[in-house]
């Protein structure tokens, strides 16, 4: 071999060192010096409403860094492992159908807010005195003396009611103030055996119960004349008699009696016609009551669960909604001027209050507790005015 040969060959077999020289030194630096792991954080933005599986995106070439620096971008395929760091795949998020809009919440209802008073009775010094109270119990005043049986006109601004003094043995007419107290009573009947009067829903006539002759039904059409009345026919044209617990609803009157206009022997609530005439049986049990009307709309109270309970029924009869139902006793329901809400009688915690309810008989809350005894608080009547 000639030395132009030869030293061509040195000259290759020096490049070939010179060059995995070279490699080595990038092999340690990829692989055996130490690096600095940045990892690059995302710019955040408002996530989609729709988040569908991402797409793998191509591995970025690494290169030799003068800092010793290695930049790893984050990535949303699965990744591999490498040295010193570990990465998690992403959560997958399902994607929401698309073109199928969201039912909006449902709007609470607002219920209506309180008001307006009560008038009520307790038996105190051996009588029955009347008091009317704010919705919340405040402000209460006792209405004159020996007054039971309340009952509000539709406007709010006078109660009927029963009298037991002296020389008021009667209906009393009595003008109740904005602050509670009263006017001066004047008497719309003349017999001191008329008991549970109610108003008509147009406030110009009273009903009420005449004790003396067989229990008649009367109406008062004229209430500055005391002494002119018409009593309540049955169907058979006759006087309805043995009548108890009036209540004026719509354009009926509701009582408990029996069919004496038939067998006599059918015994409830029935409601007849203001005018007269026809008959409708509310209930069927002889002890069952009502006690407050609104619009075609009739409270009752009934012992047939062995405790007395209360009930809601159309005028004109149908399946009875049951309101209350425990083992203490309620009783004397009484529309609330709107016809939102029903105020009664209980004593579910131990003593005599008057709570509230809603229509439907829902949300039962106490309001008061009232002042007294309440004496044979079944034969009375409380009354939520304006």
């Amino acid at each position: 071999m000639s030395k132009r040969m030869q030293g061509i060959m040195a000259i290759l077999l020096l490049l070939n060192a010179c060059i995995v020289v070279i490699l080595l030194m990038l092999l340690w630096q990829v692989y055996f010096a130490p690096q600095k792991v940045v990892v690059a954080t995302p710019t955040p933005t408002r996530p989609p409403t729709s988040t569908p599986w991402p797409t793998e995106t191509p591995t970025p070439v690494l290169s030799p860094s003068p800092t010793n620096t290695r930049v790893v971008p984050l990535r949303t395929p699965r990744p591999t492992s490498s040295p010193g760091f570990t990465l998690t795949p992403p959560t997958r998020t399902p994607a929401l159908p698309t073109g199928t809009p969201m039912a909006p919440l449902p709007t609470p209802t607002r219920q209506p807010a309180l008001s307006g008073r009560i008038a009520f009775t307790v038996y105190e010094g051996g009588g029955y005195e009347t008091y009317v109270a704010n919705i919340d119990g405040s402000g209460r005043q006792m209405i004159w003396s020996r007054m039971h049986q309340p009952d509000f006109d539709p406007s709010g601004t006078q109660l009927v009611a029963n009298g037991e003094l002296p020389n008021h043995l009667d209906l009393q007419l009595i003008p109740i103030n904005p602050d509670n107290t009263f006017g001066q009573p004047r008497k719309v009947s003349v017999n001191y055996e008329d008991s549970w009067p109610s108003w008509s829903p147009d406030g110009f006539r009273v009903v009420f119960v005449f004790y003396a002759a067989n229990s008649q039904v009367r109406t008062l059409s004229d209430l500055n004349t005391p002494t002119e009345w018409e009593t309540l026919k049955g169907p058979d044209g006759k006087n309805v008699r043995d009548g108890r617990y009036t209540v004026w609803v719509g354009d009926r009157i509701a009582l408990t009696t029996c069919d004496h206009w038939e067998t006599g022997s059918a015994c409830g609530i029935y409601t007849i016609g203001a005018g007269g005439g026809d008959a409708t049986r509310i209930s069927d049990g002889s002890q069952d009551r009502a006690t407050d009307g609104f619009g075609n709309q009739l409270v009752y109270m009934s012992p047939a669960d062995g405790d007395w309970e209360i009930y809601k029924v159309a005028s004109t009869g149908g399946a009875p909604l049951k309101l209350t139902d425990n083992s203490a006793q309620d009783g004397l329901a009484t529309w609330s001027p709107d016809g939102q809400h029903i105020a009664f009688l209980t004593n579910r915690t131990g003593s005599w209050e008057i709570w509230v309810m809603n229509a439907d008989g829902s949300d039962q809350r106490r309001l008061f507790t009232l002042p007294g005894d309440v004496g044979e608080w079944t034969e009375e009547r409380i009354s939520w005015g304006s």
